[in-house]
């Protein structure tokens, strides 16, 4: 690893002294250049900031392990000093986005018609921070996620496996337990969508899109109630295997804390809405690597994948108390459960099967392995009826 930080100079003329040998016909032993191509300035600068996030250094500690390092190598070394630097070398990497400011009560987002206001035109809370400086009260990043899907078809062999779904061997129907759901294609809402749109079923190059999204707390503290909500889309026209591996896997929106966006969640899954709807509307045209040929792509999203909290938030519907249920809404049939006698907490419970639902402190545990003693029919009756979250 010292090496490639002796001399910038040094790595050149090794480089330029391998493609002369190998223009000449000569063999060249590439063990002798491996530290070159493996510890670049990118890839260690990579390295360093991957340790950062994994181990939670601040700014100011980071800077100082690169001060530290950069003093200790020979005279002429190129690995960053600062945290600034270090930003500055993996810049053209970083994907395209753009930055919105948001109302601190997810009412708006400051687009359109409202990216001059600088107070909400819903509730009234300023836009910025009190302070000589404009700072944002609540941002929202969103990641573009058209050119990372055309991306896949610059690769020939990505190319093709992106209409694996419909080139694939099909499982032959069971005479028992019919056909078996072997990929997302098998299923119900992927065949409605081909019927209701057959040209979009027509090329197998079009893409399938799930989505997912839930809250987590970016600074591993659990006595912190901060809640910032990512939100993540991934093609299904991928072998299952592949479909959810973290290489297919792309960030779509940030939504930064420190409180939870809730039933407002829809706000911001808007501007993937957008996108989504100009991919259906105006495809661009695309160039397939393994068919070598341009084609419009367009994409549809089919699925989500959340808990049953963010399948509420991004139903837009309220998933506790008396109307818990997203389906039933105002007509959820509930059950209000007496209370211990001198205790905030509710009695046990009883569930379908006479199952008996148990609390112990914090923490609600099942016994499904003890049956409860016989109740009241009428009271059995009215427990099997409601549905407890």
């Amino acid at each position: 690893m010292f090496k490639i930080f002796s001399s910038r100079r040094a790595t050149i003329e090794l480089q330029l002294e391998r493609e002369q040998a190998v223009a000449n016909g000569e063999r060249w032993d590439d063990s002798d250049l491996s530290w070159v191509l493996q510890d670049t300035r990118l890839h260690v600068t990579l390295d360093y900031l991957q340790m950062k996030t994994q181990n939670k250094w601040t700014d100011s500690s980071f800077s100082k392990n690169l001060k530290f390092w950069h003093d200790r190598l020979p005279e002429g070394n190129i690995l960053p000093s600062s945290i600034e630097e270090a930003k500055k070398v993996v810049c053209p990497l970083d994907l395209p986005h753009e930055k919105y400011h948001a109302c601190i009560n997810d009412c708006v987002i400051y687009r359109c018609e409202y990216k001059d206001r600088t107070t909400c035109p819903v509730c009234g809370h300023g836009r910025y921070k009190v302070g000589n400086k404009k700072v944002p009260r609540k941002v929202v990043w969103y990641f573009p996620i058209t050119p990372r899907l055309q991306r896949y078809f610059v690769d020939p062999k990505e190319a093709k496996l992106m209409q694996w779904h419909a080139e694939r061997q099909k499982p032959e129907e069971d005479p028992e337990m019919g056909y078996m759901l072997t990929h997302p294609s098998d299923a119900g809402h992927w065949q409605a969508l081909d019927i209701a749109f057959p040209r979009f079923a027509g090329d197998a190059r079009n893409i399938r899109l799930g989505m997912s999204t839930d809250g987590l707390n970016p600074f591993g503290n659990q006595s912190s109630t901060h809640s910032t909500w990512p939100v993540f889309v991934w093609p299904y026209n991928l072998p299952p295997w592949l479909c959810t591996k973290q290489r297919y896997i792309h960030l779509s929106i940030l939504i930064q804390g420190p409180k939870q966006p809730g039933v407002d969640m829809h706000l911001y899954l808007g501007l993937l809405k957008e996108e989504l709807d100009t991919l259906w509307k105006t495809p661009p045209r695309t160039w397939d690597a393994y068919t070598r040929t341009y084609f419009d792509m367009r994409a549809a999203l089919i699925t989500t994948v959340t808990d049953y909290p963010g399948y509420a938030y991004v139903s837009a519907q309220v998933g506790h108390g008396f109307n818990g249920c997203v389906k039933c809404m105002d007509e959820t049939p509930h059950l209000q459960l007496p209370r211990d006698p001198g205790s905030s907490k509710p009695c046990t419970q009883v569930l379908e099967g006479g199952f008996a639902w148990i609390t112990r402190g914090e923490n609600a545990v099942i016994y499904s392995m003890v049956k409860m003693s016989p109740m009241d029919p009428h009271a059995r009756g009215a427990a099997q009826k409601s549905m407890i979250f």
